[in-house]
């Protein structure tokens, strides 16, 4: 699990995601603190943090809810931001991980070249390999 997260991190970084993600981080609890000051029914910034990410997340449990105008308001609000933020890096991911698949089928299709285009030079196991990835393509 760990080597995965250190993966995304290193997409993230490597992307400038990283950016977009911060900047999400740091919004959520800038509007936990505004939600925080305008609803009555939310007691703490903890809950309003909670209220924030289950916004975020679409989870919706509904043990914390926002019933000021401006409370709703900050609501659709973050929503919306996360849901292009989010979009945004998850494209970016994809685009990283479809990149390295495309660059690491290139360098393979190099290295297969490069062994057709010395075909008199190569041993006898090195022909065979050659001839079954040959029949292995055609099938």
């Amino acid at each position: 699990m760990f080597r995965k997260l250190r993966l995304l991190r290193s997409i993230l970084y490597h992307t400038g995601t990283w950016k977009l993600f911060l900047g999400l981080v740091m919004t959520t609890l800038v509007f936990a603190a505004l939600i925080d000051a305008v609803e009555p029914g939310i007691n703490g910034y903890g809950t309003a943090l909670w209220y924030c990410y289950v916004s975020l997340a679409t989870i919706g449990f509904g043990d914390v809810v926002a019933t000021t105008l401006l409370g709703r308001v900050l609501t659709v609000i973050l929503s919306i931001y996360g849901y292009l933020v989010l979009a945004v890096i998850v494209g970016a991911v994809v685009e990283y991980s479809n990149e390295l698949l495309h660059a690491q089928q290139s360098d393979a299709v190099g290295l297969f070249l490069d062994k057709l285009e010395n075909l008199p030079e190569l041993s006898p196991a090195e022909l065979a390999e050659v001839s079954s990835k040959i029949k292995r393509m055609r099938k």
